[in-house]
């Protein structure tokens, strides 16, 4: 058998691998944020402020619609509703709202601090 019939067998494609996925690119979701969400935002501290564009950037970019232990869909009855969405990042709170028409898009609609049962956007308390 020469070098080429060997080298031939060994590049051969066989089954796929047991991990193997197909090579699906995945769309990320653009993420909108709101005047009033930018205003929140720039009220924080540098380093939240950083966190949390991480952890936006993160969490929300690729499956901003499932939940995760950090990510949470809100209760509509409670008086705390302020958006369909909740992910927590640490002691601070980002709300936000995902769209499926006409096109994806994560809607940032505030970002608030929590404290034990009260949430403070904008500097005004909200409690349940």
């Amino acid at each position: 058998m020469s070098a080429r019939t060997r080298k031939a067998k060994r590049t051969q494609a066989g089954p796929p691998h047991r991990y193997h996925r197909p090579n699906v690119k995945r769309q990320p979701y653009p993420i909108i944020l709101t005047a009033d969400a930018e205003a929140h935002l720039a009220a924080l501290a540098a380093g939240e402020m950083a966190m949390v564009a991480s952890a936006i950037e993160r969490q929300l970019k690729y499956q901003p619609t499932v939940e995760t232990r950090n990510r949470k869909r809100m209760d509509v009855d409670k008086r705390l509703y302020i958006a369909p969405w909740e992910p927590r990042v640490e002691h601070l709170r980002v709300y936000y709202a995902v769209t499926d028409d006409p096109e994806r898009v994560v809607v940032i609609v505030a970002v608030g601090e929590k404290d034990r049962n009260r949430v403070r956007i904008g500097g005004k308390v909200i409690e349940p």
